[in-house]
């Protein structure tokens, strides 16, 4: 069981696990089909206000820091982040060379935590090469999943 709680409201932890109830996790984010920063807080509040119990920043495009920061500061349910996303965004726009990935890695985990992410969803594998602005060539549950 893991207990995870919010930064800006005073709320009651979620448990997540076996033996829990059912929670409602709302995906909300920038993508290039849609990379406008306060359509995506604007979406994550509606979430909110539907009932989920936890939202996840999926977003793969813009300022991904800066967007996170704004959705941290607003939401009043625990946020999760999804590593990989801005890893290769980083890996991405580098334009000096890539730095090594662990030390990406490292850097977007502390940017996170000190942020006030409660969780973090960690893809176990990753290609250098991978772009997830490119339409889905096969129909998998996440763009990670094509990495």
């Amino acid at each position: 069981m893991i207990q995870l709680g919010s930064m800006c409201c005073v709320a009651p932890p979620v448990f997540l696990g076996k033996g829990t109830p059912l929670r409602l996790k709302g995906l909300v984010g920038m993508s290039p089909g849609r990379p406008v920063m306060t359509d995506a807080l604007m979406a994550a509040s509606a979430a909110e206000a539907a009932g989920v119990n936890v939202l996840q920043d999926v977003s793969i495009v813009g300022d991904l820091r800066e967007y996170k920061k704004s959705l941290l500061k607003q939401a009043c349910v625990p946020v999760g982040t999804v590593l990989a996303y801005e890893v290769v965004a980083t890996l991405r726009e580098s334009s000096t060379g890539h730095r090594a990935v662990k030390e990406i890695v490292l850097d977007v985990v502390k940017a996170d935590a000190e942020a006030g992410a409660s969780f973090l969803t960690v893809h176990a594998s990753l290609s250098r090469d991978a772009d997830m602005a490119k339409p889905r060539a096969i129909k998998v549950g996440s763009r990670a999943g094509l990495m």
